[in-house]
């Protein structure tokens, strides 16, 4: 069992109040799609998490891009399951 693996059993099976969501490495779509999709599938399935986040940072493309089509094709069509972005701070110091 990995760190995910271990949070996602913690959270979700010890309180049944509080819903764990996975962080889902969009940037490497581009690298190796099937990866990308079945961590997804993972997530979905065997964690029972509710939801993904995307950091935004280092993404080649918009999260509209084609690229990206095979990941929202996997998530469930449900308002119980959500899609978490985080958009990197473009303030410069």
């Amino acid at each position: 069992m990995d760190i995910i693996d271990a949070d996602g059993h913690i959270v979700c099976k010890t309180n049944r109040r509080l819903k764990a969501i996975g962080l889902l490495p969009f940037q490497n779509v581009i690298y190796d799609t099937a990866t990308v999709i079945g961590e997804l599938k993972r997530a979905i399935t065997d964690l029972g998490l509710v939801g993904i986040a995307v950091s935004c940072q280092g993404l080649k493309e918009h999260l509209g891009s084609q690229i990206y089509w095979p990941i929202y094709a996997v998530v469930p069509r449900s308002l119980r399951f959500g899609l978490c972005v985080n958009e990197p701070s473009s303030e410069t110091s």
